[in-house]
């Protein structure tokens, strides 16, 4: 996913190829900078990819702040021959920062480095990342909220049923402009068990444990759980291989772990400076859409 590009964009945009850092505290000494930039760097290169973006998303870095994406879409010019006419789109994205502060001090997070080395660095990296995927997640859903149409609320008898909206979903995605089959769901918390012990869909190989959010897989269909418990929307799209055939491009600039003072309290604590853009494709349409989300109601249910 070319997770590269940010890495390159990170490390340069820190001045650790320099061996200059800002924000170091005033109680580290210059011979301290050198080593503590080179940890920092290492925790980027281990950032894991922990959000529904790298999961459901065409991923295309940035390497400016504000820079453009690219789209191929097709179109049948004549059924007989089936000659086909291909332009390339493109749309521009503008990386916004998001901070977060990690909890983590500048003397902890050197203090666990220098008793535990390479396992220090794994633990921290992976918090850290967890910490910027929280972000992402929130607003790769609230995209998907603003710009998906909406199929409205279904009376389902059973949750096959709701299973089979699923498929009816995709296929309306496809049906003016044939893009691919392969898709993605996400659904409610309450879905997620039951997908789990109805033997009707377990089966072998079927849980993808690589995933916290991604848990049954069908044909070519990919079930996730919304981490948001209070949306009951099921949202319905695709993401495929080929370009142009991803309902939502993500596009990640820079990925930027920094000690920094909180103006509350003055002490240094880590912060993840995340910066990134998410936006549709630019082929999803009202009148052609590649995004669709609905409720449902079940029988039993108050």
């Amino acid at each position: 996913m070319k997770l590269s590009t940010v890495l390159e964009n990170s490390i340069k945009g820190m001045g650790i190829e320099s061996g200059s850092l800002e924000n170091i505290n005033e109680s580290t000494t210059s011979a301290d900078i050198a080593t503590f930039a080179s940890q920092i760097g290492a925790l980027i290169k281990k950032k894991y990819k922990t959000s529904l973006a790298y999961e459901l998303c065409d991923v295309q870095p940035l390497n400016t702040p504000v820079g453009k994406v690219f789209i191929l879409d097709k179109e049948l010019q004549d059924e007989v021959t089936n000659k086909w006419k291909f332009t390339v789109k493109q749309t521009t994205v503008e990386a916004a920062t998001k901070t977060a502060n990690t909890g983590f001090t500048n003397e902890a997070w050197q203090d666990l480095n220098a008793m535990f080395g390479e396992d220090a660095n794994d633990t921290c990296a992976n918090v850290l990342a967890k910490v910027s995927a929280s972000s992402e997640t929130t607003d790769l859903l609230a995209l998907l909220n603003d710009n998906a149409v909406s199929l409205g609320n279904i009376a389902a008898s059973s949750y096959e049923d709701i299973h089979t909206y699923v498929g009816t979903a995709i296929s309306k995605i496809n049906q003016q402009t044939f893009r691919t089959m392969e898709a993605f769901a996400i659904v409610p918390a309450k879905m997620a068990g039951q997908y789990i012990i109805d033997p009707n869909y377990f089966v072998t190989d079927s849980l993808e444990t690589t995933s916290q959010y991604l848990q049954y897989k069908f044909a070519k269909t990919k079930i996730y759980v919304n981490p948001d418990t209070e949306d009951m929307n099921i949202y319905v799209g695709v993401n495929g291989r080929e370009p142009g055939t991803s309902s939502v491009i993500f596009s990640p600039y820079q990925y930027t772990v920094s000690p920094a003072i909180d103006p509350a309290t003055g002490i240094n604590y880590l912060y993840v400076f995340n910066r990134y853009g998410i936006t549709m494709n630019p082929l999803h349409t009202e009148d052609d859409p590649m995004l669709y989300k609905f409720t449902f109601t079940l029988p039993f249910e108050s």
